[in-house]
């Protein structure tokens, strides 16, 4: 088993997972809650996925976006009209490639935002395009509106939280594949 990166918009997908060496895709980050059900930490199967597993984890549509969904109006009304338990902005680019390249493919994401939280749009620009924090960004960010601190930590503790759940789901999921080889 191989991780790679791809970036945001999955920027690097074609470079870092060549078709020629591409096994089962397990694709693994975070989402935005669309269905008001899901709290901070729940873990979400794409229920399009190709690769079956036991753990009970909440199946469903995500839906992929070219931005973020911020407002819990967008959420609400992503929510009506698509069914989509959750949001990213990655996962359908590659469902695709995996499909593209005839390999088995599983999408896991946890929910940072719920559909009842708001993100600031402008957070984006706190990262790099592989999601890694700009320090520089974010210190001018916060010199120019010091009110974003609180935001801020919430959000940090929120993908913490997030992210230590996905590594958990991440690694059941790994354990549980090499058994059934």
């Amino acid at each position: 088993m191989v991780l790679r990166i791809i970036g945001i918009r999955a920027k690097y997908l074609r470079e870092q997972v060549q078709a020629v060496e591409a096994g089962p895709i397990v694709m693994a980050g975070l989402a935005g809650g669309l269905d008001p059900a899901l709290v901070l930490g729940d873990l979400v199967i794409d229920g399009r996925s190709t690769i079956a597993t036991a753990l009970g984890y909440r199946r469903g549509d995500i839906h992929t976006s070219q931005a973020i969904v911020a407002t819990t109006l967008e959420k609400a009304e992503l929510w009506a009209k698509t069914g989509a338990v959750a949001a990213d902005m990655e996962n359908e680019i590659v469902r695709d490639y995996a499909a593209e390249v005839g390999v088995p493919f599983l999408g896991i994401r946890s929910i940072c935002d719920t559909a009842g939280e708001t993100l600031d749009p402008s957070v984006m620009g706190f990262v790099d395009d592989v999601g890694r924090t700009k320090v520089g960004a974010v210190a001018g960010g916060v010199l120019r509106r010091p009110s974003r601190i609180g935001y801020l930590m919430r959000l940090g503790k929120s993908a913490k939280v997030a992210a230590l759940r996905l590594g958990e789901a991440v690694k059941l999921l790994v354990d549980e594949m090499a058994q059934n080889d």
